[in-house]
């Protein structure tokens, strides 16, 4: 994507650290923005301080675990903004641990906030940009964590790991196509 003024960009985990970032240069750069996060009043903070910046950004409180929210994203962004752009899956939690040492519902949370969240997105979103016949794009964030592995963080460098290789077998298919 060379032009990005008057694109739609989608950002979860946008309450927060790169969210943030990636909200405020798609600002910059002219993009709508749809903001995305479970931490509802830092989100209407990055909210109103990307409107300071003359943004169009709308706010939608969600939890990414959850399918059907992700669904209610992808629909209120269409009902505001009529397409996608760009949609950076961001949201998840990080830690660290031995992964036998974490209660069953942590590990539940983890997998489902930081891998199936980005399944979530995909599953909702591409049939829409494949439907637009359009460029678009997704973003996948994965950090250093999806590429090595360190100690005490086995479960995190698990989902981030299967971030990358969903991200780059979706990539290839589509690229062959």
């Amino acid at each position: 994507m060379k032009e990005f003024k008057d694109k739609v960009a989608i950002i979860t985990g946008a309450a927060h650290g790169l969210g943030v970032e990636y909200a405020q240069e798609a600002v910059r750069r002219g993009m709508k923005v749809v903001l995305a996060d479970i931490d509802k009043k830092p989100l209407l903070e990055v909210e109103k301080n990307l409107a300071a910046m003359d943004g169009d950004v709308i706010a939608v409180e969600l939890d990414v675990t959850e399918y059907d929210q992700i669904e209610m994203l992808a629909q209120k962004t269409l009902d505001r903004f009529s397409s996608v752009d760009i949609l950076f899956n961001n949201a998840g939690v990080g830690f660290s641990g031995r992964m036998w040492k974490l209660p069953l519902r942590d590990i539940r949370y983890i997998v489902e906030s930081d891998l199936m969240s980005v399944v979530y997105g995909m599953r909702v979103f591409i049939p829409i940009m494949l439907e637009q016949k359009i460029p678009c794009h997704i973003v996948n964030v994965a950090s250093a964590a999806g590429l090595v592995v360190s100690p005490n963080a086995d479960l995190y460098h698990m989902v981030k790991h299967g971030v990358v290789a969903l991200t780059e077998s979706v990539s290839l298919r589509e690229s062959c196509q």
